[in-house]
C-alpha cells in the first residue's frame, strides 16, 4: 500500500481510539481508555503533514467530542440509520479528496460499508472475526492500544520519505542487507548504512518495508 498517498483519515471511535472498554461511575457516566500515543501519532499527521482526520462513530458521546477537540480532528455522528460510508462519501466531496485516497480504520461490523469504498481500508488487530482476512490491512496493535500510531507511523514516514527522495520507484528494488540485523526505527523500517549496495545507484537508503522493498532513499550527499 503506498501510504504517502493518503489524504484524508478516518476513525471509528469505540473499538479504535479506545480499546472498546467503558468504566461507569455512580452517576452512569461512562469513561473510556485510549492511547496517548495514539494522539501523538495523529498529530504528526494532522498538524505536521496537514492531513485532515476525521472520527465516524455511531454514538455521539462528550468524551467522542472531547477527543476529537483535543486532536483538532473532525466529528461526524453516523447514528445507525445512516451508513458510514455515506458521511465518508460526503467529506471526500467537501475536501475534494479521491475516495481512493482515503484511509478508515474499523473494527466492527458497521464500519463494513465504509471500509469497502476507501482506498485504505484498515482494521485493527482485535477486529471483529467478520472483517478479518477479506484483504482490508490488519494492525499489529489492537483498538486503543497503539493501531492508530500504527498507521499514522505507515503513513507520516513514507511521505516524509518521497520528500526526501522520490527517485525510488515502489516495489522496483530490494534492501540486499534486509535479512541482516540493523538497527529499527519503527515497525516495519530500518535504516541501512552507507554500505548498501543499493547506495550507488539511488542514494542513501532510508527505509524498507516489511517484504524488503526500498520505500524511500537519500540522494547522494544529502
Amino acid at each position: 500500500m503506498n501510504w504517502e498517498k493518503v489524504g484524508l483519515l478516518c476513525l471509528d471511535f469505540d473499538g479504535v481510539v479506545t480499546d472498546s472498554t467503558k468504566w461507569y461511575d455512580e452517576g452512569g457516566m461512562a469513561l473510556k481508555r485510549a492511547d496517548g500515543r495514539d494522539g501523538m501519532g495523529c498529530f504528526m499527521v494532522n498538524k505536521l503533514l496537514g492531513i485532515p482526520i476525521c472520527v465516524v462513530s455511531n454514538e455521539d458521546s462528550p468524551i467522542t467530542r472531547q477527543w476529537c477537540q483535543k486532536q483538532y480532528a473532525d466529528f461526524r455522528h453516523a447514528g445507525y440509520e445512516v451508513g458510514k460510508d455515506k458521511i465518508v462519501v460526503d467529506l471526500t466531496t467537501e475536501l475534494n479528496i479521491p475516495l481512493d485516497h482515503v484511509c478508515f480504520i474499523g473494527d466492527d461490523i458497521t464500519d463494513l460499508c465504509a471500509l469497502n469504498v476507501v482506498g485504505f481500508p484498515v482494521v485493527v488487530a482485535d477486529a471483529h472475526p467478520f472483517l478479518l482476512n477479506r484483504g482490508f490491512y490488519t494492525t499489529t496493535k489492537g483498538g486503543g492500544r497503539g493501531a492508530i500510531r500504527e498507521v499514522c507511523d505507515l503513513i507520516y514516514f513514507n511521505r516524509k520519505c518521497i520528500e526526501l527522495a522520490g527517485l525510488v520507484p515502489y516495489g522496483s528494488r530490494r534492501c540486499p542487507l534486509w535479512n541482516r540485523d540493523h538497527s529499527s526505527t519503527i515497525d516495519g523500517f530500518h535504516e541501512c548504512c552507507r554500505e548498501c549496495p543499493l547506495s550507488n545507484d539511488i542514494g542513501r537508503v532510508m527505509a524498507v518495508d516489511m517484504e524488503g522493498r526500498v520505500r524511500g532513499a537519500y540522494k547522494d550527499g544529502a
